[in-house]
Order: C-alpha cells, then structure tokens, then sequence
C-alpha cells in the first residue's frame, strides 16, 4: 500500500513541478505557456488570450505580448483598431460577387490568374452525390 502511495506522490510533483516551471518561463519570458487554452478576439488590440495554468498571456495584432498572473488586475490597452485593409491597393485586383444575398469580396493579386466557372444545379447536386 505504501508503494502505490508514494508513486501517485512523485507523479503528482511531477506534474505540479511542470506546471511551476511552465509558469515560471510564461512569466520571466514574457512568452505563452505550453499548457493553455487559446481564446481568439475579433475586434481591439488584443487577438488571442493564451490561459495557462497560472497565467494569462494577451497577443497584441502589433506582435507584442503581454503575460501577467491570473490574480492580478490587468486590463489590455484600448487604442484604435488597427486597419486591416490591404496596404499596397496598386498590386491587387478588387474581386466582388453575390451569391445567395451574400457578398464576398476578395482582393486577388495582380500576377495571379483566375477564371469564374460558373455552375449548373445538375452539377452541384452531382458533386454533393459523390461526397
């Protein structure tokens, strides 16, 4: 019985001495913890929150990032929202279509070749059969 004991012991520092030492590196390094779940924003500064064990670890669109402990209070900066838009307008081809009240907009660059293909529903309901 002592035996088994003493085994569940050493896994269970193991595992906590794993996770110390994960934290301790998130931290010092200002870098994500290996154990984490990743939550993803949409919208500000932030676009990805790395929850590790102990720590938060926040991933600015600029390519900062910012790792701070669970307990303490931390609110990310809120700036303006970084525009997404394609920098360099000259090299792209503004695409748009409708499709089913949907519009999809696409920049396609200049050097790339594409074709529109269009469909009939005999060959759309053809192709479903075969998935």
């Amino acid at each position: 019985m002592r035996k088994s004991i003493k085994i569940i012991l050493i896994i269970l520092v193991a595992f906590l001495v794993v996770f110390i030492v994960d934290t301790a590196q998130a931290k010092i390094f200002n870098n994500r913890p290996f154990f984490k779940i990743t939550q993803s924003y949409n919208a500000g500064n932030v676009y990805q929150k790395d929850i590790g064990v102990l720590v938060y670890t926040y991933n600015f669109i600029n390519g900062e990032k910012k790792t701070v402990f669970r307990w303490e209070k931390y609110a990310p900066p809120v700036g303006k929202p970084v525009d997404l838009e394609v920098v360099n307008t000259e090299s792209y081809k503004k695409y748009d279509k409708v499709i089913d009240n949907v519009k999809l907009e696409l920049n396609i660059p200049n050097e790339w070749k594409y074709e529109e293909i269009e469909k009939d529903e005999k060959n759309v309901l053809e192709e479903h059969q075969k998935i």
